[in-house]
């Protein structure tokens, strides 16, 4: 959520012609319901780090939405580039600690996020969007007793967030509650360790 907190070297990492999304506007044949304006934007502004400040969705002899400045927007995508290289930087900390004690090979550890986020994509900011781009978040599990073939790689495959608790049930070796027990009535998802 905005604003976003990073360490001013993360920004001065990230070019300042970052460029703008690849398709701008918002496609014609779509309910206009399905696009929102996002609130974060329209009243916070970018947390940039030049001080500029929101944007204004409405021109003021009242014709209607207007685009973001292309200014704004090469800072938003910046921005949140340079959030993204913060956490990053944060969790190679996590992990080069885990080293440093020795826990790396006894941890299982998983990343994730609760949506996706949209800078700019069919004239889209923020998130609460049924596009491809605010549907999918990333999925992130390192199993060190996983076979090293695995490492690094990436699957096509299709997983929710609800097979994040069955997948870490199963990698840590635990056994789940069955269906057609109370304790496992309401549990959802299915195990990706074989992933």
């Amino acid at each position: 959520h905005l604003n976003w907190q990073f360490p001013r070297e993360y920004w001065d990492r990230i070019p300042s012609d970052t460029p703008a999304a690849k398709h701008l506007a918002f496609p014609a044949d779509v309910p206009a319901i399905a696009w929102h304006e996002c609130a974060e934007c329209s009243s916070v502004g970018p947390p940039a780090a030049n001080g500029s400040n929101s944007i204004a969705y409405f021109d003021t002899a009242g014709n209607g939405r207007l685009p973001p400045p292309a200014a704004w927007q090469a800072d938003m995508r910046r921005a949140y580039y340079a959030t993204i290289a913060y956490v990053d930087g944060l969790i190679g900390q996590l992990l080069g600690t885990l080293d440093e004690l020795g826990l790396t090979n006894d941890t299982i550890v998983a990343f994730t996020g609760d949506h996706g986020w949209s800078l700019g994509e069919h004239d889209v900011w923020c998130k609460m969007q049924n596009s491809e781009l605010g549907t999918r978040v990333p999925l992130l599990i390192r199993a060190p007793h996983k076979a090293a073939t695995s490492a690094g790689h990436v699957t096509p495959a299709l997983a929710e967030l609800v097979d994040l608790f069955p997948t870490l049930s199963d990698l840590a070796g635990l056994a789940l509650p069955s269906a057609g027990t109370a304790a496992g009535a309401h549990l959802g998802g299915s195990s990706q360790a074989p992933l």
